[in-house]
């Protein structure tokens, strides 16, 4: 299981959250309706807090989040309301926040070779489990012949909260045995609000370090420089990651289970909360992944 809350930080002024605890007219609902976002056919969850949009047929991304007029995740601007159909020839990044399994590699069949595959780019479909003081929804994948996997995802918002909730499922299909890992990949908006050809320099990524790491930093750079300005270990024990244009992937065998993005430019921030399970394996041993996106283990 996965939650995730939006907010604003002291000082920024929240108007959509203002507005939320200031009107009293109405009895508060959330709702699940059809909407043209972008060019896409998408269909949106709100209440009165939060905007998501959730676009079924490119991989069931939840593609936006809207809170108090901020969008937090990134859309490519070179494929808004495009849809490819998959191909392993190449990978189409539509943005959004999305499933991922692991390991990654083409070494052998036990490897997920990527790229915009069925589980990736293919159309999922879309079912409306509940609406009014609840709102949940659910999205299944195609059945992928090549890994044998078919996720299930659902997405919940209540009614008077700014939290959003996800749970997720791998099904084999194989007919044999399989040991793949899942996680959610997040991709945020990294350009000043209003501006989206400039970048914001004070964007910011937390998750609390490890102090009984196997990591000899108490992180594991995947790729990218060894000796990186933009990540550090700080006093407090928070791994603090500076978003930079620096190509890089490190591993974080974080055990607190939460992460958070900061946007101090705009005072936005998310934090998200999942399940860290002691006694199970993680690739690599990482329980987050930081780098051009925000990935962790479901």
């Amino acid at each position: 299981m996965r939650l995730i809350v939006f907010g604003c930080l002291a000082g920024a002024i929240c108007s959509g959250a203002a507005l939320a605890q200031d009107t009293k007219q109405e009895k508060p609902s959330c709702r699940v309706e059809p909407v043209d976002y972008l060019g896409w056919s998408a269909q949106q969850i709100s209440n009165q807090w939060l905007r998501l949009i959730i676009v079924p047929q490119n991989g069931g991304r939840l593609m936006q989040v809207t809170f108090a007029g901020h969008d937090y995740l990134f859309v490519n601007p070179e494929l808004r309301g495009k849809y490819l159909p998959p191909t392993s020839a190449q990978w189409f990044n539509y943005g959004g926040d999305k499933l991922w399994l692991l390991p990654e590699g083409n070494q052998d069949e036990q490897h997920w070779v990527g790229n915009s595959d069925l589980l990736d780019d293919g159309p999922y479909t879309f079912k409306k489990l509940a609406e009014g003081q609840r709102c949940e929804i659910e999205l299944i994948s195609p059945a992928d012949p090549q890994t044998g996997i078919q996720f299930t995802r659902t997405i919940g918002l209540d009614t008077d909260s700014p939290r959003v909730q996800f749970r997720a499922k791998m099904k084999n299909v194989s007919g044999h045995s399989l040991e793949w890992s899942m996680q959610s990949v997040s991709q945020y908006s990294t350009s000043i609000p209003g501006s989206p050809a400039k970048r914001n320099p004070d964007i910011w990524g937390f998750t609390p370090a490890n102090p009984a790491s196997g990591y000899l930093l108490r992180y594991h750079v995947r790729f990218g420089p060894a000796e990186n300005p933009a990540v550090s270990v700080r006093d407090d024990g928070l791994l603090a990651v500076h978003y930079s244009h620096w190509a890089a992937e490190l591993w974080i065998d974080s055990v607190a289970g939460w992460l958070a993005v900061v946007d101090g430019a705009s005072r936005f921030a998310m934090v998200e909360k999942f399940q860290y399970e002691a006694n199970k394996t993680y690739p690599g041993r990482a329980s987050v992944i930081s780098g051009p996106t925000v990935r962790n283990f479901i």
